[in-house]
Protein backbone atom coordinates (compact mmCIF):
# COMPACT_ATOMS: atom_id res chain seq x y z
CA UNK A 1 0.00 0.00 0.00
CA UNK A 2 1.09 3.56 -0.68
CA UNK A 3 1.19 5.31 2.66
CA UNK A 4 3.49 8.31 2.45
CA UNK A 5 2.62 11.98 2.29
CA UNK A 6 3.05 14.24 -0.74
CA UNK A 7 4.02 17.73 0.17
CA UNK A 8 3.60 20.30 -2.59
CA UNK A 9 6.15 23.11 -2.25
CA UNK A 10 6.10 22.49 1.51
CA UNK A 11 2.86 24.42 1.82
CA UNK A 12 -0.30 23.84 3.81
CA UNK A 13 -2.67 21.98 1.49
CA UNK A 14 -5.64 22.21 3.85
CA UNK A 15 -6.02 26.00 4.00
CA UNK A 16 -6.13 28.88 1.52
CA UNK A 17 -6.60 32.63 1.89
CA UNK A 18 -8.31 34.46 -0.96
CA UNK A 19 -11.15 36.69 -2.07
CA UNK A 20 -14.47 34.85 -1.80
CA UNK A 21 -18.19 35.24 -2.34
CA UNK A 22 -20.45 32.91 -0.34
CA UNK A 23 -23.98 32.50 -1.65
CA UNK A 24 -26.84 30.76 0.15
CA UNK A 25 -29.21 29.30 -2.42
CA UNK A 26 -32.87 28.35 -2.45
CA UNK A 27 -34.08 24.91 -3.52
CA UNK A 28 -34.58 26.35 -7.00
CA UNK A 29 -31.05 27.74 -7.17
CA UNK A 30 -31.90 31.39 -6.53
CA UNK A 31 -29.53 33.46 -4.40
CA UNK A 32 -31.07 34.21 -1.01
CA UNK A 33 -28.05 35.74 0.67
CA UNK A 34 -24.60 36.82 -0.45
CA UNK A 35 -21.45 37.56 1.58
CA UNK A 36 -18.25 38.83 -0.03
CA UNK A 37 -14.85 39.70 1.39
CA UNK A 38 -11.36 40.23 0.01
CA UNK A 39 -9.58 38.17 2.66
CA UNK A 40 -11.27 34.89 3.61
CA UNK A 41 -9.56 31.76 4.93
CA UNK A 42 -10.84 28.31 3.97
CA UNK A 43 -9.81 25.32 6.08
CA UNK A 44 -10.56 21.63 5.57
CA UNK A 45 -11.16 19.53 8.65
CA UNK A 46 -13.10 16.70 10.22
CA UNK A 47 -15.72 16.61 12.96
CA UNK A 48 -16.31 13.98 15.64
CA UNK A 49 -18.00 11.70 13.07
CA UNK A 50 -15.05 12.00 10.62
CA UNK A 51 -17.15 13.97 8.12
CA UNK A 52 -15.29 16.35 5.80
CA UNK A 53 -15.91 19.92 7.00
CA UNK A 54 -15.33 23.11 5.01
CA UNK A 55 -14.68 25.93 7.47
CA UNK A 56 -14.86 29.54 6.23
CA UNK A 57 -13.27 32.21 8.44
CA UNK A 58 -14.02 35.89 7.80
CA UNK A 59 -11.77 38.72 9.06
CA UNK A 60 -14.45 39.83 11.53
CA UNK A 61 -13.92 36.49 13.32
CA UNK A 62 -17.15 35.13 11.94
CA UNK A 63 -16.94 31.43 11.20
CA UNK A 64 -19.11 29.23 9.01
CA UNK A 65 -18.85 25.43 8.83
CA UNK A 66 -20.37 23.17 6.18
CA UNK A 67 -20.54 19.38 6.20
CA UNK A 68 -19.46 18.22 2.74
CA UNK A 69 -21.43 15.20 1.51
CA UNK A 70 -21.37 16.12 -2.14
CA UNK A 71 -19.47 18.76 -4.08
CA UNK A 72 -19.35 20.24 -7.58
CA UNK A 73 -16.14 22.04 -8.48
CA UNK A 74 -15.84 24.34 -11.48
CA UNK A 75 -12.12 24.79 -12.10
CA UNK A 76 -11.84 26.03 -15.67
CA UNK A 77 -9.96 29.13 -14.49
CA UNK A 78 -8.04 27.51 -11.64
CA UNK A 79 -4.72 28.55 -13.21
CA UNK A 80 -5.88 32.15 -12.73
CA UNK A 81 -6.58 31.50 -9.05
CA UNK A 82 -10.36 31.20 -9.56
CA UNK A 83 -12.83 28.38 -8.85
CA UNK A 84 -16.42 27.75 -7.78
CA UNK A 85 -17.29 25.22 -5.07
CA UNK A 86 -20.93 24.18 -4.92
CA UNK A 87 -22.30 22.21 -1.96
CA UNK A 88 -25.71 20.86 -3.10
CA UNK A 89 -26.68 19.34 0.26
CA UNK A 90 -25.98 22.65 2.02
CA UNK A 91 -27.59 24.84 -0.69
CA UNK A 92 -24.40 26.89 -0.73
CA UNK A 93 -22.06 28.10 -3.45
CA UNK A 94 -18.60 29.60 -2.90
CA UNK A 95 -16.79 31.59 -5.59
CA UNK A 96 -13.04 31.85 -4.98
CA UNK A 97 -10.69 34.32 -6.66
CA UNK A 98 -7.23 35.87 -6.20
CA UNK A 99 -5.84 32.68 -4.71
CA UNK A 100 -2.33 31.38 -5.28
CA UNK A 101 -2.94 28.94 -8.19
CA UNK A 102 -0.72 26.13 -6.91
CA UNK A 103 -2.32 26.20 -3.48
CA UNK A 104 -5.83 26.33 -4.96
CA UNK A 105 -5.17 23.28 -7.17
CA UNK A 106 -3.99 21.23 -4.21
CA UNK A 107 -6.76 22.47 -1.90
CA UNK A 108 -9.44 21.40 -4.39
CA UNK A 109 -7.70 18.08 -5.01
CA UNK A 110 -7.53 17.43 -1.25
CA UNK A 111 -11.22 18.29 -0.83
CA UNK A 112 -12.50 16.07 -3.65
CA UNK A 113 -10.16 13.16 -2.92
CA UNK A 114 -10.89 13.03 0.80
CA UNK A 115 -14.61 13.15 0.03
CA UNK A 116 -14.35 10.24 -2.43
CA UNK A 117 -12.49 8.21 0.20
CA UNK A 118 -15.22 8.97 2.74
CA UNK A 119 -17.94 7.95 0.28
CA UNK A 120 -16.22 4.60 -0.16
CA UNK A 121 -16.21 4.00 3.61
CA UNK A 122 -19.72 5.38 4.11
CA UNK A 123 -21.21 8.25 6.10
CA UNK A 124 -22.50 8.02 9.65
CA UNK A 125 -26.31 8.10 9.50
CA UNK A 126 -28.24 11.05 10.91
CA UNK A 127 -29.97 8.69 13.35
CA UNK A 128 -26.62 7.57 14.79
CA UNK A 129 -25.52 11.19 15.09
CA UNK A 130 -28.66 12.12 17.02
CA UNK A 131 -28.12 9.21 19.41
CA UNK A 132 -24.43 9.97 19.89
CA UNK A 133 -23.16 11.85 22.94
CA UNK A 134 -19.71 12.58 21.49
CA UNK A 135 -18.41 16.11 22.21
CA UNK A 136 -18.21 18.41 19.21
CA UNK A 137 -14.73 18.60 17.72
CA UNK A 138 -12.96 20.06 14.69
CA UNK A 139 -9.48 19.07 13.63
CA UNK A 140 -7.59 19.87 10.45
CA UNK A 141 -7.75 17.14 7.85
CA UNK A 142 -4.67 14.97 7.31
CA UNK A 143 -2.39 15.68 4.31
CA UNK A 144 -3.22 14.12 0.94
CA UNK A 145 -1.50 10.79 0.34
CA UNK A 146 -1.03 8.46 -2.62
CA UNK A 147 -3.26 5.96 -0.81
CA UNK A 148 -6.05 8.55 -0.83
CA UNK A 149 -5.62 9.07 -4.58
CA UNK A 150 -5.72 5.33 -5.18
CA UNK A 151 -8.85 4.79 -3.09
CA UNK A 152 -10.63 7.78 -4.61
CA UNK A 153 -10.12 6.48 -8.14
CA UNK A 154 -11.09 2.88 -7.47
CA UNK A 155 -14.78 3.78 -7.56
CA UNK A 156 -14.34 5.75 -10.81
CA UNK A 157 -12.31 2.89 -12.25
CA UNK A 158 -15.01 0.34 -11.51
CA UNK A 159 -17.60 2.51 -13.23
CA UNK A 160 -15.30 2.98 -16.21
CA UNK A 161 -14.56 -0.74 -16.38
CA UNK A 162 -18.25 -1.55 -16.21
CA UNK A 163 -19.10 0.82 -19.04
CA UNK A 164 -16.26 -0.68 -21.09
CA UNK A 165 -17.50 -4.26 -20.62
CA UNK A 166 -21.08 -3.54 -21.69
CA UNK A 167 -22.54 -1.80 -24.74
CA UNK A 168 -25.35 0.75 -24.38
CA UNK A 169 -27.86 -2.03 -25.25
CA UNK A 170 -26.59 -4.16 -22.41
CA UNK A 171 -24.65 -6.68 -24.56
CA UNK A 172 -21.19 -7.70 -23.50
CA UNK A 173 -18.26 -6.51 -25.57
CA UNK A 174 -15.97 -9.20 -24.22
CA UNK A 175 -16.61 -12.54 -22.65
CA UNK A 176 -15.31 -13.59 -19.26
CA UNK A 177 -12.45 -15.57 -20.84
CA UNK A 178 -11.10 -12.39 -22.43
CA UNK A 179 -10.30 -10.89 -19.05
CA UNK A 180 -9.33 -14.09 -17.32
CA UNK A 181 -5.93 -14.09 -15.60
CA UNK A 182 -5.82 -10.29 -15.84
CA UNK A 183 -5.79 -7.83 -12.96
CA UNK A 184 -9.01 -7.58 -10.91
CA UNK A 185 -11.71 -5.43 -12.57
CA UNK A 186 -10.97 -1.79 -12.10
CA UNK A 187 -7.41 -2.18 -10.79
CA UNK A 188 -5.76 -1.39 -14.15
CA UNK A 189 -8.09 1.52 -14.74
CA UNK A 190 -7.53 2.74 -11.19
CA UNK A 191 -3.77 2.86 -11.76
CA UNK A 192 -4.25 4.68 -15.09
CA UNK A 193 -6.59 7.26 -13.55
CA UNK A 194 -4.40 7.74 -10.52
CA UNK A 195 -1.26 8.25 -12.62
CA UNK A 196 -3.00 10.78 -14.86
CA UNK A 197 -4.08 12.64 -11.73
CA UNK A 198 -0.59 12.48 -10.27
CA UNK A 199 0.81 14.10 -13.43
CA UNK A 200 -0.99 17.29 -12.49
CA UNK A 201 0.46 17.22 -8.99
CA UNK A 202 3.97 15.82 -9.09
CA UNK A 203 4.98 15.99 -12.73
CA UNK A 204 5.40 13.63 -15.66
CA UNK A 205 8.60 11.91 -14.56
CA UNK A 206 7.27 10.61 -11.24
CA UNK A 207 3.90 9.55 -12.66
CA UNK A 208 5.73 7.58 -15.36
CA UNK A 209 7.52 5.72 -12.59
CA UNK A 210 4.17 4.71 -11.15
CA UNK A 211 2.88 3.57 -14.56
CA UNK A 212 6.03 1.47 -14.92
CA UNK A 213 5.29 -0.23 -11.62
CA UNK A 214 8.01 1.43 -9.55
CA UNK A 215 7.83 1.27 -5.79
CA UNK A 216 5.95 4.06 -3.98
CA UNK A 217 9.17 5.25 -2.37
CA UNK A 218 10.43 6.32 -5.83
CA UNK A 219 8.34 9.47 -5.54
CA UNK A 220 10.08 11.31 -2.73
CA UNK A 221 10.53 14.95 -3.83
CA UNK A 222 7.59 15.78 -6.13
CA UNK A 223 8.56 19.28 -7.20
CA UNK A 224 12.33 18.68 -7.25
CA UNK A 225 13.23 22.06 -5.76
CA UNK A 226 16.85 22.31 -4.69
CA UNK A 227 17.83 23.66 -1.30
CA UNK A 228 18.84 26.95 -2.92
CA UNK A 229 15.53 27.23 -4.77
CA UNK A 230 13.58 26.54 -1.59
CA UNK A 231 15.52 29.34 0.16
CA UNK A 232 14.54 31.77 -2.61
CA UNK A 233 10.89 30.69 -2.48
CA UNK A 234 10.67 31.06 1.30
CA UNK A 235 12.30 34.51 1.08
CA UNK A 236 9.68 35.58 -1.46
CA UNK A 237 6.88 34.29 0.77
CA UNK A 238 8.31 36.30 3.68
CA UNK A 239 7.89 39.49 1.62
CA UNK A 240 11.54 40.39 0.99
CA UNK A 241 12.77 42.22 -2.10
CA UNK A 242 15.06 39.66 -3.66
CA UNK A 243 17.46 39.31 -6.57
CA UNK A 244 18.53 35.79 -7.47
CA UNK A 245 20.93 34.82 -10.21
CA UNK A 246 22.74 31.78 -11.54
CA UNK A 247 24.28 30.36 -14.66
CA UNK A 248 22.30 28.73 -17.45
CA UNK A 249 20.61 25.51 -16.38
CA UNK A 250 20.24 26.29 -12.66
CA UNK A 251 16.44 26.53 -12.93
CA UNK A 252 15.83 30.28 -12.76
CA UNK A 253 12.79 30.28 -15.05
CA UNK A 254 11.45 27.09 -13.47
CA UNK A 255 11.69 28.73 -10.04
CA UNK A 256 10.02 31.90 -11.33
CA UNK A 257 7.01 29.87 -12.45
CA UNK A 258 6.80 28.28 -9.00
CA UNK A 259 6.97 31.75 -7.42
CA UNK A 260 4.20 33.03 -9.71
CA UNK A 261 2.06 30.03 -8.73
CA UNK A 262 2.58 30.80 -5.02
CA UNK A 263 1.45 34.46 -5.18
CA UNK A 264 -2.08 35.93 -5.52
CA UNK A 265 -2.73 36.63 -9.23
CA UNK A 266 -4.65 39.92 -8.84
CA UNK A 267 -1.70 41.67 -7.20
CA UNK A 268 1.20 39.94 -8.98
CA UNK A 269 2.66 41.13 -12.28
CA UNK A 270 5.18 38.91 -14.07
CA UNK A 271 7.37 40.90 -16.45
CA UNK A 272 10.63 40.54 -18.36
CA UNK A 273 12.97 42.82 -20.27
CA UNK A 274 12.06 41.18 -23.62
CA UNK A 275 8.93 39.73 -25.17
CA UNK A 276 10.46 36.27 -25.62
CA UNK A 277 11.48 36.06 -21.96
CA UNK A 278 8.05 37.36 -20.91
CA UNK A 279 6.28 34.62 -22.92
CA UNK A 280 8.51 32.04 -21.25
CA UNK A 281 7.06 32.86 -17.82
CA UNK A 282 3.56 33.74 -19.03
CA UNK A 283 3.91 37.48 -18.40
CA UNK A 284 4.34 40.76 -20.21
CA UNK A 285 7.24 43.11 -20.92
CA UNK A 286 8.44 45.47 -18.21
CA UNK A 287 7.97 48.47 -20.54
CA UNK A 288 4.36 47.54 -21.21
CA UNK A 289 3.61 47.22 -17.50
CA UNK A 290 5.36 50.47 -16.56
CA UNK A 291 3.68 52.49 -19.30
CA UNK A 292 6.47 55.09 -19.53
CA UNK A 293 7.68 54.26 -23.01
CA UNK A 294 11.44 53.88 -23.46
CA UNK A 295 12.03 55.82 -20.24
CA UNK A 296 14.34 58.31 -21.95
CA UNK A 297 12.00 61.24 -21.26
CA UNK A 298 12.29 63.47 -18.19
CA UNK A 299 10.96 62.02 -14.92
CA UNK A 300 8.02 64.45 -14.94
CA UNK A 301 6.90 63.20 -18.36
CA UNK A 302 7.34 59.56 -17.25
CA UNK A 303 5.07 60.19 -14.27
CA UNK A 304 2.52 61.82 -16.57
CA UNK A 305 2.55 58.78 -18.87
CA UNK A 306 2.18 56.41 -15.93
CA UNK A 307 -0.78 58.43 -14.62
CA UNK A 308 -2.99 57.38 -17.52
CA UNK A 309 -6.05 55.56 -16.02
CA UNK A 310 -5.30 52.04 -17.25
CA UNK A 311 -1.59 52.21 -16.41
CA UNK A 312 -2.20 53.86 -13.04
CA UNK A 313 -4.65 51.10 -12.14
CA UNK A 314 -1.93 48.50 -12.77
CA UNK A 315 0.51 50.35 -10.53
CA UNK A 316 -2.07 50.65 -7.73
CA UNK A 317 -3.01 46.96 -7.89
CA UNK A 318 0.60 45.75 -7.99
CA UNK A 319 1.92 44.31 -4.71
CA UNK A 320 4.46 41.89 -6.20
CA UNK A 321 6.50 42.76 -9.30
CA UNK A 322 8.54 40.02 -10.98
CA UNK A 323 11.26 41.04 -13.45
CA UNK A 324 13.08 38.38 -15.45
CA UNK A 325 16.26 38.91 -17.53
CA UNK A 326 17.17 41.95 -15.46
CA UNK A 327 20.62 42.16 -17.10
CA UNK A 328 19.04 43.73 -20.20
CA UNK A 329 17.28 46.49 -18.22
CA UNK A 330 19.17 49.79 -18.26
CA UNK A 331 20.22 51.25 -14.90
CA UNK A 332 18.77 54.70 -15.63
CA UNK A 333 15.46 53.12 -16.67
CA UNK A 334 15.42 51.21 -13.36
CA UNK A 335 15.96 54.45 -11.41
CA UNK A 336 13.04 56.09 -13.22
CA UNK A 337 10.86 53.07 -12.53
CA UNK A 338 11.65 53.34 -8.83
CA UNK A 339 10.75 57.05 -8.78
CA UNK A 340 7.53 56.48 -10.72
CA UNK A 341 6.56 53.63 -8.36
CA UNK A 342 6.86 55.89 -5.29
CA UNK A 343 4.63 58.52 -6.91
CA UNK A 344 2.01 56.05 -8.19
CA UNK A 345 1.83 54.14 -4.90
CA UNK A 346 1.95 57.39 -2.87
CA UNK A 347 4.62 55.94 -0.61
CA UNK A 348 8.16 56.96 0.33
CA UNK A 349 9.21 53.33 0.70
CA UNK A 350 11.70 51.98 -1.88
CA UNK A 351 9.80 51.19 -5.07
CA UNK A 352 6.63 52.43 -3.40
CA UNK A 353 6.45 49.40 -1.12
CA UNK A 354 6.06 46.96 -4.02
CA UNK A 355 7.81 43.65 -3.41
CA UNK A 356 10.40 43.06 -6.13
CA UNK A 357 11.36 39.57 -7.26
CA UNK A 358 14.20 40.06 -9.75
CA UNK A 359 15.97 37.36 -11.71
CA UNK A 360 18.72 37.28 -14.32
CA UNK A 361 22.37 36.78 -15.02
CA UNK A 362 24.54 39.88 -15.43
CA UNK A 363 27.21 37.70 -17.08
CA UNK A 364 24.93 37.03 -20.03
CA UNK A 365 23.24 39.76 -22.09
CA UNK A 366 23.98 43.44 -21.26
CA UNK A 367 21.48 46.34 -21.47
CA UNK A 368 20.36 47.32 -24.95
CA UNK A 369 22.08 50.50 -26.16
CA UNK A 370 22.28 52.49 -29.39
CA UNK A 371 25.53 53.47 -31.06
CA UNK A 372 28.06 54.82 -28.60
CA UNK A 373 25.63 55.09 -25.67
CA UNK A 374 27.21 53.99 -22.43
CA UNK A 375 25.75 50.80 -20.96
CA UNK A 376 24.70 50.96 -17.33
CA UNK A 377 23.70 47.78 -15.51
CA UNK A 378 20.88 47.80 -12.97
CA UNK A 379 23.22 47.07 -10.07
CA UNK A 380 25.04 50.31 -10.96
CA UNK A 381 21.86 52.36 -10.53
CA UNK A 382 21.35 54.65 -7.53
CA UNK A 383 18.24 52.84 -6.31
CA UNK A 384 19.52 49.24 -6.57
CA UNK A 385 21.06 49.08 -3.10
CA UNK A 386 18.02 50.77 -1.54
CA UNK A 387 15.53 48.40 -3.16
CA UNK A 388 17.18 44.96 -3.06
CA UNK A 389 17.26 43.41 0.42
CA UNK A 390 18.58 39.96 -0.41
CA UNK A 391 20.86 38.56 -3.14
CA UNK A 392 21.12 34.81 -3.76
CA UNK A 393 22.88 32.69 -6.36
CA UNK A 394 21.72 29.32 -7.72
CA UNK A 395 24.75 27.10 -8.28
CA UNK A 396 23.26 23.62 -8.76
CA UNK A 397 23.20 23.03 -12.54
CA UNK A 398 20.36 20.72 -13.63
CA UNK A 399 20.63 21.01 -17.41
CA UNK A 400 23.90 19.03 -17.61
CA UNK A 401 25.28 16.18 -15.55
CA UNK A 402 28.89 16.01 -16.83
CA UNK A 403 31.00 17.76 -14.21
CA UNK A 404 33.86 18.56 -16.62
CA UNK A 405 31.49 20.04 -19.19
CA UNK A 406 29.81 22.16 -16.47
CA UNK A 407 33.23 23.49 -15.40
CA UNK A 408 34.04 24.43 -19.01
CA UNK A 409 30.73 26.31 -19.33
CA UNK A 410 31.33 28.14 -16.03
CA UNK A 411 34.78 29.26 -17.18
CA UNK A 412 33.34 30.54 -20.48
CA UNK A 413 30.64 32.39 -18.49
CA UNK A 414 33.35 34.14 -16.48
CA UNK A 415 35.35 34.99 -19.60
CA UNK A 416 38.23 32.65 -18.81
Amino acid sequence: MINFYIYFLAMDLNAITCTATVEELSAGGETLRKMQHKSVTFTLGRNEFRDVILCINFPNKREMKYTVKDVLVHKKFVKDGKATIKLPTENTQVMVSNCAPDKLVMFLKTLTTKLECLKKKGFVSDRMKWKSDLPRTFEEISPLTMRDLKEAHEVKAKLAEKSDLYTPKGKRKRCANDIENQQPPGSKMARKLMCSDVKGIIGLKESSLLEAGATPEAVTDPVKLTKEQKTVLESVKSGQNIFFTGSAGTGKSFLLRRIIGALPPHHTYATASTGVAACHIGGTTLHQFAGIGSGQAAIEQCIELASRPQVAQQWRKCHHLIIDEISMVDGDFFDKLEAVARVMKKSDKPFGGIQLIICGDFLQLPPVSKGTEKRKFCFQSKSWSKVIQLKLELTDVKRQSDKKFIDILQNIRLGR
